[in-house]
C-alpha cells in the first residue's frame, strides 16, 4: 500500500454511537467483534460481501453464534443484510461508520471476500 493509499484508508466512527458500541461489547461480544470486522473490511459503499462460513473460520465460532450476532446487529440498526447467493452483502449503517476507502469505478463489489482477503 502506498503512502497515499494509507492516508485515504480510514474508518470514521460517529461520536454519538461510541457509548452504544461499548454497550454492545458488553451485551454481545461476538456481535461487537463482527461489527468491527465489517467496518475494517468494508468497501467505500460501506458494504462487505462474505459468506457465513468464512466468518466462522475467521472468528472460530459456530454458525449459530454468527447467525445470532448478525441478527443482533441487524435488529439494533448496526447493519443491513442483502441476499447475494451463498454469500450475503452486509451494509454498515453509514450514520455510525464511514470509510473513505476507494470504491471500484463501477461502484459495485467485485467479488466475494475470502478469509485470505480479510484484514
Amino acid at each position: 500500500m502506498t503512502e497515499e493509499q494509507k492516508k485515504r484508508d480510514s474508518v470514521l466512527f460517529s461520536r454519538h454511537y461510541i457509548d452504544q458500541m461499548v454497550e454492545m461489547a458488553g451485551e454481545n461480544k461476538t456481535a461487537h467483534k463482527l461489527f468491527n470486522l465489517f467496518c475494517k473490511n468494508m468497501d467505500g459503499n460501506n458494504k462487505i460481501c462474505v459468506s457465513t462460513q468464512t466468518i466462522q473460520e475467521l472468528m472460530n465460532v459456530s454458525k449459530q453464534t454468527i447467525s445470532s450476532a448478525i441478527k443482533y446487529l441487524k435488529n439494533n440498526g448496526w447493519i443491513d443484510v442483502l441476499k447475494n447467493g451463498p454469500a450475503d452483502i452486509y451494509v454498515v449503517n453509514s450514520e455510525i461508520c464511514l470509510t473513505n476507502f476507494a470504491v471500484p469505478e463501477n461502484g459495485n463489489l467485485t467479488k466475494v471476500l475470502t478469509k485470505e482477503d480479510l484484514i
